[in-house]
C-alpha cells in the first residue's frame, strides 16, 4: 500500500489560459547562517516576561504563507478534505459517489492554525490541528465517529501541524514556544515526544515525511521521520531522525532564501530515497531542492520567478516519467492558482499551467494531492472567495498538461483561515 503526504500546496495571468515553460536554471546553496538573541540585549523585565508562560488563545492569521486546509486520498480512491469552520471549528468533507459530505469534527474554539488530514485506510480519517492555548489536538475517525486525544498540553504548538501515518504509526511535526521545533509519535499505546532543535530554529510550519521501506536510500530506515522546516533568517533547514534518537541537521538553503512553510517529499519508484524540497522563495520566487542530502544531490533550481504567492503543495505521481513531482502555489493574477509540472519531452522542463476556471477564487494556498485511485489523478483544494471550499481534478495525459475541472464543495461561510 502507498501512502502520500498531502502536499503538506497556481496561474499566471487571469485573461488568458497561457502555458509558460520555464527552463531550469540553478543557482548556488549559500552557506547556512544562524542568528541569536543574547539575554544581555533584553532588560530583567522582558527576560521575566519571555520566560512566563501565557495561557491564551490564538487567533487564526494565515496570508498564505502556512497551509490552511489539507487534502488526502486513501488508496481505494475515497477522498477527504480537512478544515477550519466559523468560529474556529473543525470540520471534513469526505467525497462519496461523486458527491460531498459536511461534518462537524470538532465545535467552535477547537481549531487555530491549519488542520493536517491524513487517510490510512477508508473511511478513517486523522486529522492534527493545533488546538485552543496552543494545545496539538489529534482526531481519529472510528466507526463513523470522531475521537479526540490531546497529544501536547497548553503553549506546545504555535503552527500548523503536520501529520503523517508511518509504518509504525502516527507522528506530528510542530513549532513548539520560542520557535523551538517538535515531533510527537505513537509507541506501543502511548504518545512519546523529543526536540528536534530548540529556540530560535523554526519560524514556519514543519512537512514531516515518515519513511517506508520503498522511500529508503543508504543509511535511512523505514520509520524515520524526515522534517523541513523555514529557519531563522529565511534560512530553510532539514531533519532526521536517527535510530539513536538523536537527530541529524542539515542546512540546505541559507538566509533570504526561504519565505513560507517548506513542502517536502520523500521519492519512491525511481527516486527512491530522494528527499525534495520545494519553497517560496526571494522575490515570489519558487525553489525547488532536490535530494538534499542523498547520493545524488542537485542544485537548488528556481522553477519561477515572481508568480508564487503561497507556501507551495508538493507530490509525486506514480504515473510521471521519470518519476517527476509536481508543485501548485497561489499565483501572481489575483485569486488564482499555478499548477507545475515536469513534461519530460525534448531536454526536460518545468511547465506552468494556469488553472482558468479557478480564477478569481483562490484565497488560501492550495493543497495538492497525487492518486493512486484512479491512477494518475491529480486533486486540489483550495479556500475560494467569500469563505467558500473549492476541489479540482484532473487526469494526468499521456502528453501535454493536464486539463482541470472544478467545483464548489462548501457553500459560503463553511471555510476560514486562508
Amino acid at each position: 500500500m502507498r501512502l502520500l503526504r498531502r502536499g503538506v500546496l497556481a496561474s499566471y495571468r487571469s485573461d488568458a489560459p497561457v502555458k509558460l515553460r520555464s527552463t531550469l536554471m540553478t543557482a548556488l546553496i549559500a552557506t547556512a547562517a544562524s542568528t541569536a538573541l543574547t539575554s544581555a540585549a533584553l532588560t530583567p523585565a522582558a527576560l521575566a516576561m519571555a520566560r512566563t508562560p501565557r495561557f491564551e488563545t490564538p487567533k487564526v492569521a494565515n496570508t498564505g504563507q502556512a497551509p490552511s486546509l489539507s487534502l488526502a486520498v486513501s488508496d481505494t480512491g475515497v477522498a477527504g478534505a480537512a478544515v477550519i469552520g466559523k468560529r474556529n471549528s473543525l470540520w471534513y468533507f469526505a467525497s462519496s459517489g461523486g458527491s460531498w459530505r459536511r461534518t462537524e469534527v470538532a465545535p467552535a474554539d477547537s481549531a487555530f492554525g491549519g488542520p493536517s488530514l491524513f487517510i490510512t485506510a477508508a473511511p478513517q480519517a486523522e486529522i492534527a490541528v493545533q488546538g485552543g492555548s496552543h494545545t496539538l489536538v489529534l482526531y481519529v475517525q472510528s466507526h463513523g465517529h470522531w475521537r479526540h486525544t490531546q497529544i501536547a498540553g497548553r503553549n506546545h504548538a504555535y503552527s500548523a501541524p503536520s501529520l503523517y501515518v508511518g509504518p509504525s504509526g502516527p507522528g506530528i511535526a510542530v513549532q513548539g514556544p520560542r520557535h523551538t521545533l517538535w515531533y510527537y509519535w505513537a509507541a506501543k499505546g502511548h504518545w512519546q515526544k523529543n526536540e528536534v532543535a530548540g529556540s530560535g530554529t523554526d519560524y514556519s510550519a514543519a512537512s514531516l515525511v515518515i519513511r517506508s521501506a520503498s522511500q529508503t536510500e543508504g543509511s535511512d530506515h523505514a520509520g524515520q521521520a524526515d522534517i523541513a522546516v523555514q529557519g531563522a533568517a529565511h534560512t530553510l533547514t532539514f531533519y532526521r531522525s536517527q535510530a539513536s534518537g538523536h537527530w541529524k541537521v542539515t542546512p540546505v538553503a541559507g538566509p533570504n532564501r526561504a519565505y513560507s512553510a517548506p513542502s517536502l517529499i520523500v521519492g519512491y519508484d525511481a527516486l527512491q530515497g530522494q528527499a525534495n524540497i520545494a519553497v517560496q522563495g526571494p522575490g515570489h520566487s519558487l525553489l525547488f531542492h532536490a535530494d538534499v542530502v542523498g547520493s545524488r544531490p542537485g542544485l537548488p533550481v528556481t522553477l519561477d520567478t515572481g508568480d508564487v504567492f503561497s507556501a507551495p503543495s508538493m507530490t509525486q505521481n506514480g504515473e510521471d516519467i521519470p518519476g517527476q513531482y509536481e508543485i501548485a502555489f497561489q499565483g501572481l493574477a489575483p485569486h488564482s492558482v499555478t499548477f507545475l509540472y515536469y513534461n519530460p519531452a525534448g531536454a526536460g522542463s518545468f511547465v506552468n499551467d494556469v488553472i482558468t476556471g479557478a480564477n478569481g477564487q483562490v484565497n488560501s494556498a492550495p493543497s495538492l494531492f497525487a492518486r493512486t485511485i484512479p491512477t494518475g489523478e491529480y486533486d486540489l483544494i483550495f479556500q475560494g472567495r467569500n469563505n467558500t471550499l473549492f476541489y479540482y481534478h484532473a487526469l494526468r495525459p499521456t502528453s501535454g498538461g493536464p486539463v482541470f475541472a472544478g467545483a464548489k464543495i462548501g457553500a459560503a461561510g463553511t471555510t476560514f483561515g486562508g
